[in-house]
């Protein structure tokens, strides 16, 4: 393939337009292709791309085949062509509910689930030991048979007439409300599980919402767990009217036995039975894997520039796929764009003097996890690694902007804000575009720059350019559809994107050298 000579290759760096060819590779990047793609990354097929499940395979699979049509280079070291897969470990629970007659009760909509156990499934024995609190002066245990039951127990401890928690006999508790000593003394007892009672409707209530929402359900880690002890078992959260349905008594009772208990009544009623529970769990590993794919480059291929996306989301919730088409199919669309444009100018003959990885990441929103991994396992010596550019988020206006004109945010990593930041301008030059880039620098940044891929390489002291174009109020909702794009000032950020990265990938060697 006729490669062009270095001399040319650096005169075009710096004139205000590119070779013929290199023009075509950018107008390559047009908005009907970019709906295209995004239409099938934000459609019902790929449910939403949660990581570890089949939404986010089909996503996965739709990548390789685009990369795999324009010629890309299957990068060193993947396992598979196109693919760096690894292993993620699973948290979280598929199922568990109780059923009490015909009432179900429900993990994320009735209760929380902490800590480890094994999977059960049938009828169990409950039985119901107060505060749980086994003291010398105060033993909620005293008769009380819990061997292979489920022990359900109020959070907190009482007070005497005078202010005093009971087991102290001061203004201090022995048993604070969120701790783990009560589970321990169950456990110790033979006890198979423990459900803390929070008697507080307010404190549960917003708990197990706040949990619903933000909790570890289905969390994700490319770190084993910690190995399951006798000492590390779960206990389920609620209030009183969800555990009074597990009981199977009324609510209006079991606060009656808590309000004389807490009152310093000793005794309580003696309440057990029997209870259905369906306890099961993901598997504990996910294979999960980041896209990648590359243009080779010419006299400095053995050095890249990652252009980079993660093409994950959320998947289902209870409102429905939240398809997560401006987060992040906008982004992986990018990432396809640009690969396309490289690809059409190295086949050209104008090839990029380092050579581009493109790679869209897997579980983003779990914790940047795919970007972490890479960074853990490089296909290409991280000190070879010459920038890095990711794209979150960049079909949409922010409420700071609403409809008003073509933006976007581009945070650049370095302190100086030079030499990054001139590669972007004199980028902006070679387009014909009303696109206006606000630039920003890790020094004086007042936009949202963290929670992006960009950050495990930045954190590692390789340059970043992240382009974003900020925080709407479908972000995370199903509400986030391909039709809500502005395909138009998405057109002229992916071409930005595009020329930025093809002035990294051909500068010289000394970065001080290209700054001003």
């Amino acid at each position: 393939m006729k490669k062009i000579p270095i001399s040319l290759q650096i005169l075009f760096l710096f004139t205000p337009l590119f070779p013929q060819s290199v023009e075509s590779s950018i107008l390559s990047i047009t908005a009907g292709e970019i709906k295209g793609h995004m239409q099938v990354l934000a459609s019902d097929s790929m449910e939403g791309r949660k990581t570890g499940e089949q939404g986010i395979d089909k996503a996965r699979d739709y990548l390789v085949n685009e990369f795999s049509q324009l010629g890309l280079i299957r990068p060193p070291l993947t396992d598979q062509p196109y693919l760096q897969e690894f292993p993620m470990y699973r948290s979280g629970w598929r199922e568990y509910f109780f059923v009490q007659g015909i009432d179900t009760i429900r993990f994320r909509k009735d209760f929380l689930v902490q800590g480890n156990m094994p999977e059960l499934q049938g009828d169990y024995d409950y039985v119901f030991a107060g505060f749980g609190i086994d003291e010398a002066g105060y033993n909620n245990y005293k008769g009380l048979d819990v061997k292979g039951k489920i022990v359900v127990y109020f959070i907190g401890e009482p007070k005497d007439k005078a202010g005093n928690y009971l087991t102290t006999g001061t203004r201090l508790t022995a048993y604070p409300r969120y701790e783990g000593k009560k589970d321990s003394i169950a456990f110790s007892r033979g006890a198979l599980s423990t459900i803390r009672i929070d008697p507080s409707v307010t404190m549960s209530d917003r708990l197990i919402k706040s949990g619903s929402t933000y909790g570890s359900v289905n969390m994700l880690s490319i770190k084993p767990p910690p190995k399951k002890t006798a000492g590390n078992r779960n206990y389920v959260y609620t209030g009183i009217a969800s555990s009074s349905r597990i009981m199977g008594i009324p609510a209006e009772q079991l606060n009656s036995i808590y309000q004389s208990m807490e009152n310093g009544q000793k005794k309580f009623p003696l309440i057990s039975g029997k209870v259905r529970v369906k306890a099961v769990r993901y598997p504990d590993t996910v294979l999960a894997g980041n896209v990648a794919g590359l243009v080779e480059g010419s006299d400095l291929k053995d050095e890249v520039v990652i252009i980079t996306a993660h093409y994950d989301h959320l998947g289902k919730g209870e409102k429905g796929i939240r398809y997560g088409a401006d987060d992040n199919a906008s982004g992986t669309t990018g990432v396809l764009e640009i690969a396309e444009a490289f690809s059409i100018a190295a086949s050209s003959g104008y090839r990029p003097r380092r050579s581009i990885l493109f790679l869209p990441v897997t579980a983003e929103e779990m914790g940047l996890l795919g970007s972490q991994y890479y960074c853990s396992h490089p296909l290409f010596p991280l000190e070879k690694t010459f920038a890095v550019l990711n794209m979150d988020m960049i079909g949409r206006h922010d409420e700071a902007h609403g409809n008003k004109g073509k933006y976007v945010y581009v945070y650049v990593s370095e302190q100086d804000e030079k030499w990054l930041h001139e590669t972007g301008v004199q980028a902006l030059k070679d387009l014909t575009t009303d696109l206006i880039p606000e630039f920003q620098y890790k020094s004086t940044s007042q936009v949202l720059y963290g929670g992006s891929d960009h950050m495990p390489f930045e954190q590692r002291g390789i340059p970043v350019m992240y382009f974003f174009n900020g925080i709407h109020p479908d972000f995370h909702k199903p509400t986030d559809t391909w039709d809500k794009i502005d395909y138009e000032q998405m057109q002229e950020t992916v071409r930005f994107v595009f020329t930025s990265a093809w002035h990294l990938a051909n500068q010289d060697n000394d970065r001080k050298a290209n700054s001003p």
